[in-house]
Order: C-alpha cells, then sequence, then structure tokens
C-alpha cells in the first residue's frame, strides 16, 4: 500500500485528508502529520496503518476533550463518560485519560476545591448538596471528604445570607416556607432553626 496523497482541508485549514491508494482514508492535524513524519510516495504495511489508526485516534479523542475541557473544567469521570459516549475503544480513553492527567488538565480534586469554592460562593449550597453533585462528577469519596474538610464550610453563614436574598420575595416571608425551601437545599433543621434565631 503507498501513501498517494495528503490533502489540505478546505473548511478546516489545520487538518489534512490522507489518501492510501488513491483512496480517502483518514485526516490529521498538522502537528500530528509532522509528528508522524507522512509523506507522498511512502510504502505502508497493515501493522503500520494500524499503528497510525491508532495514533488518528488517540490525537481525535484528544482535541475532542480540548474543545470539552475549553468550556469549563472537568472530572476525570465526566471525561471518561464523554469518551465512552463518544465510542472509543478502552486503551484510546485510558491513554487520554492519562495524557490529559499528565498535562495537569485534569485533576480530580483540584476540580472539587473549585467545585466547592464556587457552589458556597454563587449557589451558596449546603455540604449535602455539594457532595451529591460531587459524586455526580464522580469524585472518589476520599477526595470529597478531603476537600470539604480542608473548606470548612460555615453552613449557619450560608443559611442566613440565603435568608437575606430570599426574604425579599413575598412567599417567602413565611418562615415555613423558607424553611421548606432551605431544607430543600439540603440543610438541616438544626441549622436552619439556629440561622433563623439570629
Amino acid at each position: 500500500m503507498k501513501l498517494t496523497k495528503i490533502k489540505q482541508q478546505i473548511k478546516r485549514t489545520d487538518r489534512y485528508s490522507i489518501f492510501i491508494d488513491n483512496k480517502y482514508s483518514f485526516s490529521l492535524s498538522e502537528a500530528d502529520l509532522i509528528k508522524l513524519k507522512l509523506s507522498v510516495g511512502q510504502d505502508l504495511e497493515n501493522s503500520d496503518l494500524e499503528k497510525l489508526g491508532n495514533e488518528v485516534e488517540f490525537s481525535n479523542a484528544r482535541n475532542s476533550c480540548y474543545r470539552l475541557l475549553g468550556y469549563r473544567a472537568r472530572s476525570t469521570g465526566e471525561i471518561k463518560d464523554y469518551l465512552i459516549r463518544k465510542k472509543y475503544e478502552i486503551e484510546i480513553i485510558d491513554k487520554t485519560i492519562s495524557y490529559l492527567t499528565s498535562k495537569a488538565l485534569l485533576n480530580d480534586e483540584l476540580f472539587a476545591k473549585q467545585w466547592v469554592e464556587s457552589r458556597t460562593k454563587n449557589k451558596k449550597s449546603s455540604i449535602r448538596q455539594i457532595k451529591s453533585e460531587l459524586q455526580q462528577k464522580k469524585i472518589s469519596r476520599e477526595i470529597i471528604n478531603k476537600v470539604l474538610e480542608d473548606e470548612s464550610i460555615d453552613e449557619v453563614k450560608l443559611i442566613k445570607e440565603l435568608i437575606e436574598k430570599k426574604r425579599i420575595q413575598s412567599k417567602y416571608q413565611d418562615d415555613l416556607k423558607l424553611m421548606q425551601f432551605l431544607a430543600r437545599r439540603g440543610f438541616n433543621y438544626d441549622k436552619i432553626k439556629t440561622a433563623l434565631e439570629r
């Protein structure tokens, strides 16, 4: 088999279409094209094509993750689920996660710390609610407990801030409705009562 053509794509000029024996085979980024040292006229064995296929899959998986991480930080579990949904092989998934971790683009402890800071500062979330959210993100129990311990969240203070915010609305002039709202947010009754008394 022979690599017969390398053609720059029109819509995505950073990518190149690779033709084997005059038939389109796959596409690569410019960086991968240079890294793999591909050139027109190059003879390829089946083993070479298999190796190239794996490199292309790994590159595609990485690029998909870069785009996803561009929107917000993600947990390792979220990235793994995303790659599974995209139907990547388990070897490619493991390799991609290892690569992203080595580049400090995945760090579950840092992710959990930022999540806790964001939720307590912006949403005034309870510890119970934060724990539940982090579990949904597939953060380990050990990391969740460590981060929550390090942050030492004052739930009574958070409840008081929520009360001040909600009291403006007429329906929350009623203590019972306010307590029900706070309970739905995961705060326990004793802390709600303490905050209300203050």
